[in-house]
C-alpha cells in the first residue's frame, strides 16, 4: 500500500512505545534513592539490577566509601560484559581522582559522578538518543563499536562521544553513515563531529594555531581534564577561535572541558614553536575559580572530554596524563615559581 505524501514526510520513531529501563545496584544510599527518583520523573521505568534483567538502557551502581574499590571494579566490569550496550554510571560520593581513573581503567564504565543531577541529565541525554525520531526514508546506521543499531546519524554523532569518548582508535575505521565521502578515517570521533554533526566544519587551510591553556588551583588542588581515547589527563585548554583573544579562550575552553567557570590571575608562560607549514603558539595561564562555592567538575562525557577531577600534586604523580607538562608547571608553582601579570600579554580586537 502506497504512502501518501504527508505520511511519508512525517517524522515518526522507532522507539516511541519503548519504555527504557535504568536498572539501579551496588549500595542502597540516600543518593541513590534521590537518583532513582530523579530518572523515574524522567519517564523511565526504575528496578533493580538482577541476574534476570534484560538490556536496560542504563545502569546505574552506587559505590559507597565502605565499599572495597576492587570489588566493586569487578562487578562493574561483570555488568559491562553482560550488558555490553548499557549506559554504566558509577554514583559516588568519594571524589578521589585515583578511584575514577581506576573505574574506568578496570571496569571500562561510561561516567563517574557523584551528583544526581548528573544522573538525571545522563538519562535525559540517552532518551533524546534513543528516542530520536527519524525522517522518511531516512537510512539508519550503526555504531561501528558496540554495534548499536537502529540509530539516526543525529544519534549517532551524540551516541559515540557519550559511549566512547575513552576510545583510543589504533587504525583507521570506516565511517558507518551511509553516502559519506570520506571512506576510512584515522579518527572516526573526531570525523563525525565535524563532518556529521550540527555544525559541520568546512575543511579550510589554517597555517596559524593559537592555543590556550589553564592550571586552575584551589585550596591545593589542580584542575584537570581527563582525555578522549584514554590519552590521560591534562590541563583545561585547547584552540583559540577566530575573534577571541587567548584570555577568552583559556576561559570558555575551561568551562567547556572541565566545567568550572574560572577568573585568570596570571600568565605563567608564553610560547612561540614554528614548523614547516605552519606556526603554533601557547599561552599558559594560572587561574582560580570564579566562584569559590561553585567548584564542581564535570562529569557527563561528551565530545570536549570525559570529565574532570581537582587533583593534588602528589596524585598528579600516581595517574596516567597526557603529557609531562601538567606536572612540570604543578611542581614550579608549589616551589613558588613566578607568575607574570596578565596585562603582559596585550590583546586586542
Amino acid at each position: 500500500k502506497k504512502k501518501t505524501e504527508k505520511e511519508r514526510e512525517k517524522p515518526h520513531s522507532r522507539h516511541l512505545r519503548m519504555a527504557l529501563k535504568a536498572l539501579f545496584c551496588g549500595a542502597e544510599t540516600d543518593l541513590t534513592h534521590t537518583a532513582q527518583q530523579a530518572v523515574r520523573d524522567e519517564g523511565w521505568q526504575v528496578g533493580i539490577l538482577d541476574a534476570q534483567a534484560r538490556n536496560p538502557e542504563l545502569v546505574v551502581f552506587t559505590h559507597a566509601a565502605a565499599m572495597d574499590a576492587k570489588k566493586s571494579s569487578t562487578s562493574l566490569l561483570s555488568i559491562r560484559k553482560t550488558h555490553p550496550l548499557s549506559f554504566v554510571i558509577v554514583l559516588t560520593s568519594d571524589d578521589s581522582v585515583l578511584l575514577r581513573t581506576q573505574f574506568f581503567a578496570q571496569s571500562e564504565v561510561h561516567m563517574v559522578t557523584g551528583a544526581w543531577e548528573e544522573v538525571a541529565k545522563a538519562a535525559q541525554r540517552l532518551q533524546r538518543q534513543l528516542l530520536a525520531p527519524e525522517k522518511a526514508g531516512e537510512a539508519l546506521t550503526e555504531c561501528p563499536l558496540c554495534h548499536r543499531g537502529q540509530l539516526t546519524v543525529a544519534a549517532l554523532c551524540q551516541h559515540f562521544p557519550m559511549y566512547h569518548i575513552g576510545f583510543r582508535q589504533e587504525q583507521r575505521l570506516m565511517c558507518p553513515v551511509r553516502g559519506c565521502r570520506v571512506q576510512a578515517t584515522k579518527n572516526l570521533q573526531v570525523h563525525l563531529h565535524n563532518e556529521h554533526g550540527p555544525n559541520p566544519e568546512a575543511d579550510e587551510p589554517i597555517e596559524f594555531y593559537h592555543f590556550a591553556l589553564v592550571m586552575c588551583r584551589h585550596k591545593g588542588r589542580y584542575l584537570l581534564v581527563q582525555e578522549f581515547s584514554r590519552l590521560g589527563y591534562w590541563c583545561p585548554g585547547g584552540r583559540v577561535e577566530s575573534l577571541e583573544t587567548f584570555r577568552e579562550g583559556a576561559v570558555r575552553e575551561t568551562l567547556e572541558e572541565a566545567g568550572v567557570k574560572v577568573r585568570l590571575t596570571g600568565l605563567l608562560r608564553l610560547e612561540h614553536y614554528p614548523q614547516d607549514g605552519y606556526v603554533r603558539m601557547r599561552a599558559i595561564f594560572t587561574a582560580e575559580p570564579a566562584d569559590p562555592t561553585d567548584v564542581q567538575p564535570k562529569t557527563q562525557p561528551d565530545f570536549e572530554s570525559q570529565g574532570a577531577a581537582w587533583v593534588t600534586y602528589e596524585e598528579m604523580q600516581s595517574i596516567p596524563l597526557r603529557g609531562h607538562e601538567p606536572l612540570k608547571w604543578a611542581k614550579y608553582l608549589e616551589e613558588g615559581g613566578a607568575v607574570y601579570p596578565l596585562d603582559l600579554l596585550k590583546e586586542a580586537k
